[in-house]
């Protein structure tokens, strides 16, 4: 068939239904109006949010050990590893951490959980609600989470210089749990959150 009879068909159709051939053309300029301006205004919010957020989307990754393969030993996380991650594109800083099960008891309102235990440089690397992070001298200073705080009913503030005793859990007899005495210095902002 030839492109002139097919027009022709295509006028005739047209001219026989008016108003459905026009609600059909209107529904595909909506369509096709509507797609591009959801297109346009998902980039603008998206560019708009890359540009205001001064903090980087990704702020704390754990790395664990891998799971040893059939006849390959995973990779120790030792000092060179922690170094090698210190090197790796965009990484501010590495800090090697212990995470163990504990226990915090403050006036006699006990609280269970688990404790991350790392060395910062000064500085903390997450967000802070109250106070500082500890200093590397420091063996006696924490940061709470903010559930912590919650959960010692305590406001991020009031937290700041309090003592409490923290008892570590690793194993199931009491020969194997240490109690320690500390001191907070700083409450987080955000959760710290444990990755598996």
């Amino acid at each position: 068939m030839r492109s002139s009879a097919l027009l022709d068909s295509a006028l005739r159709d047209v001219r026989r239904r008016p108003l459905r051939s026009a609600l059909t053309a209107l529904g595909v300029t909506l369509a096709t109006t509507t797609l591009v301006a959801l297109f346009a205004l998902s980039r603008g919010i998206q560019l708009d949010v890359l540009k205001r957020s001064s903090t980087p989307f990704l702020t704390i990754v754990q790395v664990l050990p891998a799971a040893p393969a059939a006849g390959v030993s995973p990779r120790a996380l030792d000092e060179s590893a922690v170094r090698d991650i210190r090197t790796t594109p965009h990484v501010r800083e590495a800090l090697p951490a212990i995470v163990v099960p504990a226990s915090i008891t403050v006036s006699a309102r006990q609280v269970s959980g688990t404790i991350i235990g790392l060395t910062p440089g000064g500085r903390a690397p997450y967000a802070l609600a109250a106070g500082r992070a500890p200093t590397s001298s420091e063996n006696d200073g924490v940061v709470l989470t903010p559930a912590g705080a919650r959960s010692l009913g305590l406001a991020p503030d009031a937290a700041l210089g309090l003592a409490l005793q923290m008892e570590l859990h690793r194993g199931d007899t009491r020969s194997e749990r240490r109690t320690m005495a500390l001191r907070v210095v700083g409450v987080a902002a955000d959760e710290i959150r444990r990755c598996t």
